[in-house]
């Protein structure tokens, strides 16, 4: 009789501690599922993220026309050269230009290419700067208006 209790004591106490492991297990794996789930949903947005910004990071590296505005004020001299104040804006927001190749073009009354000439600017522009410039060059005579584009710069990310 004693063996029985003896038995029947080892049994309820095996059971307990089994029962006891399964729920905490069961428990913990729900948690971690939990988890798992918001670690997942939470690195598909931070991957949609990089990229995006991968993708802008290209179109502002590709484009640099679409992202450096170029502000003139173009004056003639008493020698007959066109003085041009103007001042370059980056409009970028991840990429930086620096070393920029502007194309100056006369034109005439009917707004017929006269001439046109390249002016290099060696300056840093940050994502949201912008920097003044003055050159002055010798243009045709007879034109009516002067108009600066940007032929090209060299971009870098920060």
């Amino acid at each position: 009789m004693k063996k029985n209790k003896i038995l029947i004591i080892a049994a309820l106490v095996t059971m307990l501690v089994a029962g006891y492991f399964l729920i905490f297990f069961d428990r913990g794996s729900e948690k971690n599922q939990e988890t798992d789930s918001m670690t997942s949903a939470d690195s598909t947005e931070s991957n949609s993220l990089l990229l995006k910004r991968k993708e802008a990071i290209e179109k502002e590296k590709n484009t640099p026309k679409d992202f450096v505005v170029i502000e003139i004020d173009p004056k003639k001299n008493l020698f007959g050269e066109t003085v041009i104040e103007g001042k370059l804006t980056n409009k970028a927001s991840l990429t930086s230009y620096k070393d920029f190749e502007l194309m100056i073009h006369w034109n005439d009354e009917t707004g017929m290419v006269m001439d046109s000439a390249v002016e290099v600017i060696l300056e840093q522009l940050d994502p949201g700067e912008e920097v003044e410039f003055k050159t002055k060059r010798k243009g045709p005579r007879k034109s009516r208006s002067t108009v600066m584009t940007l032929r090209a710069a060299k971009a870098s990310v920060e």
